[in-house]
C-alpha cells in the first residue's frame, strides 16, 4: 500500500468525523498536500450519507477512484437492474467499512417489496469478512424487535460473496429527526428510552452492537424507530460462531466510529454489553446538547482518542450555556436551545443535577462503573421524566424529599397553605385556651373562699356560733354578715362566670353545676323573686339543653322567662334575650 494511499485514508477517516456542512472549512485548515486533498473532496462528494450505513470504505472508495492496484477490486459494484436473488438492484444506497448497500425490489406474482440488500465488498480479507458476514445473518435472525431492522432473506452470489435482505428504512438520524421538529427535552428522552430498550433486547440476546451512532438510529416522518447495522456485533453465543474465528478489533475492519467509541474498545479490551451503554451515552449526550462530549474542532483522531482515554467528559449543562462550553467551534448555544424548543438558560437548567448525573455515569471509563445495562440506563431516565428519584443518587433524603415536591407540587403547595393556615389557627386556640385555664383557675380560689363564706353564714344564722375569743355586739355580728353575704353574693355571681367558660368549652357538666351552686346562693340571699335567680335559671336551662337534657331544659327556661316578665315586664331586654 502506497503512503499517499495512508494519507488519503486517515484523512478521509478523520474527515468522515466531521459534521456534513464543516468538513470544507476543516480540510482547508488541514492543509498539506494538495493531491491529498483533492483525493479526500474527491472521496467525499462521491460518500452517500443518506443510507443504512454513513461511512464509505476507504479501501473501496480508493480503488474506484484509481484502480485495483489500490488494494480493492474496482468492478465490485452492482449496476441498476442486476439480480441479487429474487431481488433487482435499484441504485446504492450506502457503503460501510465491509460492505455496499443497495435499495433492491422484489416483485413478482407473490408479493412486491423494497428491502436494503446489504452485499459484502470485495477485500484482501474476504474470508474472514464473509465470515462475519455469514455471522450476521444468524445474529439478525435472532433480533426480532419492532425497533430493530428486520432480516428478511439472505444467500451468496456466484462470485461467493454473500448478500443480506433487510427491512429498507427511509428514515432520519435521531439527531437530525429531533432537531429538524425541535423536539423538546422531554420528548427527546422518551425516543432515548425506546433505543435503551432494544438495545437491551439485543443484549438479552447475546448481541452487543458496538457501533452505536445517531445515524444508525433512524427516525421515519411517523416516528417508528429502527435500528441498524448489528453487522458489526460481536457475538456472544459462542454456539453462532466460535470466537476465535472472526477477529473483531483489528484496525483494519474498524469496527467502531472513534467518536462514539468507548475507552475499552479503543484500547482493544474485550468488549462487553457496558460498550453499548457508554455509546448510548454519547449519543444522549448528543440528544441532549447538540455535540458529542470529546469531539472538537480541530482535533485530529489521535488526540479525539487521548481525550476519551484520559479526559473526563464536561457536564452536558456545562456545554449549553453562552459561552458554549470548552468547544468554540460548537453549534452556537441560541441554537442547540431553539431546537429543543426553549432558552439556552432554561436549558442549562433542565440540563444539571439528574440529567448530567444520567449521562455522565454512562460515560465512566470504567466500564464496572457504569450502568449495568441499558435497561438500567432507561429506567433512570424514565424516573426522570416522572420526576422520581434516580437509582444512581441513593437514599439522601433531602434530594428524595425534594423530587417529592418537585413531582407533587399542586399537592405539596395546598398542604403547605392548609399547615399554615392551621398553624395560625391553633396559635389562636392555643391563646384562647390559655385564657380559659386562667379563668378556671381564679374560678377555683374564688370557689375555695365560697365555701368558707357558705360555713360562716351557716353558722352566724343557723348555729349562732362564732369564734371563741371574739366578742360582738348583735349589731356588728348582724354587720359582719351583710358583708360575708355580699362577698358571698360575688362569688355566686363569679361561679355563673365561669360556668358559662365551661359551655363555651364544651363542658356542660361543669357548667350546670356551677350554674345550679349560683342559683341557690342567691335564692338563699336574695330570695326567689330576683333578676340573678332568673338569669341563673336560664344558664342552668341552656347547660340541660347542651347535654341533651331537651326537656328539663325548657321547663326551667320557661321558669326564667315567667319570672323575668314578673319582675321586668315583656318589654325589657333580658325578657326579649330568655325568649
Amino acid at each position: 500500500m502506497s503512503p499517499r494511499r495512508d494519507d488519503v485514508e486517515a484523512l478521509l477517516d478523520a474527515a468522515l468525523d466531521q459534521p456534513p456542512e464543516e468538513r470544507e472549512a476543516w480540510l482547508a485548515a488541514k492543509g498539506g498536500d494538495p493531491r491529498v486533498l483533492d483525493d479526500v473532496r474527491a472521496l467525499l462528494a462521491q460518500s452517500s450519507h443518506e443510507g443504512i450505513l454513513d461511512r464509505p470504505s476507504p479501501g473501496a472508495a480508493l480503488a474506484r477512484r484509481y484502480g485495483a492496484d489500490m488494494g480493492t477490486e474496482a468492478d465490485e459494484e452492482l449496476a441498476p437492474g442486476s439480480r441479487v436473488g429474487p431481488y433487482r438492484i435499484v441504485r446504492e444506497v450506502g457503503r460501510g467499512g465491509m460492505a455496499v448497500v443497495y435499495l433492491a425490489e422484489r416483485s413478482d406474482a407473490h408479493y412486491h417489496q423494497r428491502v436494503a440488500v446489504k452485499l459484502i465488498r470485495a477485500s484482501p480479507d474476504g474470508r474472514e469478512l464473509a465470515q462475519r458476514f455469514l455471522a450476521e445473518r444468524q445474529i439478525m435472525a435472532a433480533l426480532q424487535h419492532p425497533n430493530i431492522a428486520r432480516l428478511i432473506d439472505g444467500g451468496v452470489l456466484p462470485d461467493g460473496r454473500p448478500w443480506l435482505a433487510m427491512e429498507f428504512v427511509q428514515g432520519l438520524p435521531v439527531d437530525v429527526y429531533c432537531d429538524g421538529r425541535r423536539l423538546p427535552v422531554e420528548e427527546r428522552l422518551r425516543i432515548f428510552c425506546q433505543i435503551a430498550w432494544s438495545i437491551h433486547h439485543a443484549h438479552r440476546n447475546l448481541v452487543v452492537h458496538r457501533d452505536l451512532k445517531p445515524s444508525n438510529i433512524l427516525l421515519t416522518d411517523a416516528g417508528d424507530l429502527r435500528l441498524l447495522d448489528f453487522g458489526i456485533a460481536k457475538i456472544l453465543d459462542p454456539d453462532i460462531l466460535p470466537l476465535d474465528s472472526v477477529p473483531m478489533t483489528r484496525t483494519g475492519l474498524r469496527v467502531m466510529t472513534p467518536a462514539y467509541a468507548s475507552p475499552e474498545q479503543l484500547r482493544g479490551l474485550p468488549v462487553t454489553t457496558a460498550t453499548d451503554v457508554y455509546a448510548l451515552g454519547v449519543v444522549l449526550y448528543e440528544l441532549l446538547t447538540g455535540r458529542r462530549p470529546f469531539l472538537s474542532e480541530g482535533r485530529t483522531l489521535a488526540q479525539l482518542e487521548d481525550a476519551v482515554l484520559h479526559e473526563e467528559p464536561p457536564r452536558p449543562s456545562s456545554v449549553v450555556g453562552r459561552d458554549g462550553g470548552d468547544d468554540p467551534g460548537g453549534p452556537a448555544p441560541e441554537d442547540v436551545a431553539l431546537a429543543r424548543g426553549t432558552s439556552h438558560r432554561r436549558l442549562r437548567r433542565k440540563l444539571s443535577g439528574d440529567l448530567d448525573r444520567i449521562v455522565l455515569t454512562a460515560l465512566r471509563k470504567d466500564p464496572e462503573r457504569r450502568y449495568e445495562s441499558a435497561q438500567a440506563m432507561a429506567a433512570d431516565v424514565q424516573r426522570y421524566l416522572e420526576g422520581r428519584p434516580l437509582a444512581t443518587r441513593g437514599d439522601a433524603i433531602p434530594y428524595r424529599v425534594g423530587k417529592f415536591v418537585a413531582r407533587n407540587r399542586w399537592w405539596v403547595g395546598t398542604a403547605a397553605a392548609f399547615l399554615l393556615l392551621l398553624s395560625g389557627y391553633a396559635g389562636t386556640i392555643t391563646l384562647e385556651q390559655r385564657k380559659v385555664r386562667a379563668a378556671l383557675e381564679q374560678a377555683r380560689l374564688e370557689a375555695e373562699r365560697s365555701e368558707q363564706v357558705t360555713r360562716f353564714l351557716l353558722q352566724l344564722f343557723e348555729g349562732g356560733e362564732v369564734d371563741p375569743g371574739v366578742t360582738l355586739t348583735a349589731g356588728a355580728l348582724l354587720g359582719e354578715g351583710a358583708d360575708r353575704s355580699e362577698r358571698h353574693l360575688t362569688v355566686a355571681g363569679s361561679m355563673a362566670d365561669l360556668a358559662e367558660l365551661y359551655l363555651a368549652d364544651g363542658r356542660p357538666d361543669a357548667a350546670e353545676a356551677l350554674f345550679r351552686s349560683a342559683l341557690a346562693t342567691e335564692r338563699a340571699l336574695l330570695g326567689p323573686e330576683h333578676p340573678r335567680v332568673a338569669r341563673s335559671l336560664l344558664g342552668v336551662s341552656r347547660a340541660l339543653g347542651d347535654r341533651g337534657a331537651y326537656d328539663a331544659a325548657e321547663a326551667l327556661a320557661r321558669e326564667s322567662l315567667e319570672l323575668r316578665r314578673r319582675l321586668l315586664g315583656d318589654d325589657h331586654p333580658e325578657v326579649a334575650e330568655a325568649v
